[in-house]
């Protein structure tokens, strides 16, 4: 029997002398982050294709309409009941799609802080004047936040070469 491969640990965030995994690409960190969170939450292919997007998913254009038979008034009588049934299903599902939806978000947040970020970008992230009002709980403002301070991080301890003459 061959060793088990350990996974990489992928976090964002630049690369420290202690740090025991490496800074990674943020796309590919988002994968990884999509991935887990559509294979391990309830109706997690909605956080997933935010993430991947950007943009919180709109629930409300796939909203069912409620249809209303046609016909003559026996035909309506007949069929309005169970056109009915189907809408209330529909809308059952619909709501209980919104309803994962909106808990899905804090899980998703606590699990990209939890596991992804290292301790100096937490830091960082915490210090962001309005974190609580705007990123807390909310996995799309905060990859958008992440992205910030790794941006700004690599151009600190990085800058720009320029060519001077004297």
């Amino acid at each position: 029997m061959s060793p088990t491969k350990k996974e990489p640990i992928m976090k964002f965030g630049g690369s420290t002398a202690n740090a025991n995994y490496a800074p990674y690409v943020t796309s590919t960190v988002h994968e990884k982050i999509a991935t887990y969170v559509q294979k391990n939450y309830d109706y997690g292919h909605d956080i997933a294709k935010s993430i991947c997007t950007g943009q919180l998913v709109d629930l409300a254009a796939k909203k069912s309409t409620r249809a209303v038979a046609t016909g003559t008034n026996a035909e309506k009588a007949l069929l309005q009941p169970g056109m009915d049934v189907e809408f209330m299903a529909q809308m059952g599902a619909h709501v209980k799609r919104e309803q994962s939806l909106q808990s899905n978000l804090p899980k998703a947040f606590a699990y990209i802080v939890n596991d992804h970020c290292n301790d100096g970008l937490k830091t960082q992230l915490i210090a962001i004047p309005d974190y609580e009002s705007t990123v807390r709980d909310d996995p799309l403002a905060l990859l958008t936040a992440i992205k910030t301070c790794v941006h700004e991080n690599a151009h600190t301890q990085h800058p720009p070469v320029t060519n001077s003459t004297h």
